[in-house]
């Protein structure tokens, strides 16, 4: 049996409300922001 699916258009307005800079800290943020494209972010269990 066939199914049929339709795409929706995701909001236009959504944003991030999170205050990164102030949640994360400086290595943590250097990895959230860093510039687009391939990164290796090295995280041990339980380093935030």
């Amino acid at each position: 049996m066939a199914r049929e699916y339709t795409v929706r258009q995701t909001r236009k307005d959504t944003e991030s409300r999170i205050d990164y800079a102030a949640e994360l800290n400086e290595k943590q943020f250097a990895a959230v922001t860093a510039p687009p494209g391939p990164a290796l972010v090295i995280a041990g269990a339980g380093s935030g």
